[in-house]
């Protein structure tokens, strides 16, 4: 049978890092959700664009740049990241939020990137983020990745006269019968049974791992957003929040790969056909790749920063604007 491709653009709007007063488990969430897409940015930004220009044969100086990886490992790996203990806590009904810290600190104590809880604050720990460092109260940690309903507003909503309402909770009652009660709850876990517990931090690491799937497949085009001051003020802009926020956005590195690099590529054949004009009387005996040398070797390009690699001409940053000067 004929297979057909489907084309499609999607847009994918996500918070920004998030640094409260109070931050619990939801912003643990967003901030590892966007610790994940920060990579892939820097993944295609960075390492693409330096990995192109090796393959291409071209000389220039490497940018470093942070590499975020060793905060997502603290977060998501297995068994002993922050969400694979505190799923092994949620399993367990006389856990709670102290002991769920308590073995976080003793397997993940001497990780970089994980601040252990400051004087006074005995509930919290800290992560070093891409954009900072956050401090996490544990409290309700457990109870909200457990995300269990009560069995009585379950069997309310099972008695519905609304076909929908009866077809979602069915399969929250089936869900909810193969996975530990809660304390206080009477559904939970099968007789003698040991399913394992579908907690909301592993869906949301699985769904993660899926949209990150999917944007690898794809040619993103990125779009910061920036906050010019804290109260939302028009007409005031604040330069320290401003460029806080393009350092965390990785728009800083951007910045110097254009400067150093050669933003604009375009394969010989491209190029000769677009700019033949500059030298008519030559272009009818000459190959792309020779063409493409000629026009550049042009008078009008010889002060461009360019390079000729195997199949590409690499121009500097308004290089086909001043070619055609």
């Amino acid at each position: 049978p004929e297979v057909t491709t489907s084309l499609s653009i999607g847009i994918l709007d996500i918070f920004g890092f998030e640094n409260f007063d109070n931050n619990s488990f939801e912003q643990l969430c967003i901030n590892y959700c966007n610790e994940k897409l920060q990579q892939h940015f820097n993944h295609y930004i960075f390492k693409m664009e330096q990995e192109e220009y090796a393959m291409e044969g071209i000389e220039w100086k490497a940018i470093d740049f942070v590499d975020n990886q060793e905060c997502i490992d603290l977060i998501e790996r297995r068994p002993l990241g922050i969400l694979s203990i505190l799923d092994e806590e949620s399993r367990f009904p006389k856990a709670t939020d102290s002991t769920f810290l308590e073995k976080m600190q003793q397997h993940l104590g001497s990780h970089p990137r994980l601040e252990k809880n400051k004087l006074g604050k005995e509930f919290t720990f800290g992560v070093q983020h891409y954009a900072g460092p956050v401090q996490y109260d544990v409290r309700n940690f457990l109870f909200k990745n457990r995300d269990t309903f009560r069995p009585d507003i379950i069997m309310l909503c099972l008695g519905s006269s609304r076909p929908f309402v009866r077809e979602i909770f069915e399969a929250v009652k089936v869900l909810a019968e193969d996975t530990p009660a809660a304390p206080g709850g009477t559904l939970g876990r099968k007789a003698g049974g040991n399913a394992k517990m579908i907690t909301v931090g592993n869906q949301f690491r699985n769904q993660l791992h899926v949209l990150l799937g999917s944007l690898h497949e794809t040619s993103p085009a990125y779009i910061r957003c920036l906050k010019p001051n804290k109260e939302k003020s028009p007409g005031n802009f604040v330069d320290m929040k401003i460029v806080e926020q393009l350092r965390h956005a990785g728009i800083v590195e951007t910045v110097k790969i254009r400067k150093m690099g050669y933003p604009s590529r375009v394969v010989f054949r491209t190029f000769w056909v677009r700019y033949r004009f500059l030298v008519p009387k030559l272009m009818k005996s000459l190959a792309a790749a020779s063409a493409t040398k000629t026009i550049s070797d042009d008078d009008r390009g010889r002060t461009l920063a360019q390079h000729l690699s195997r199949a590409k001409i690499f121009q500097g940053e308004g290089g086909e604007v001043t070619l055609l000067w």
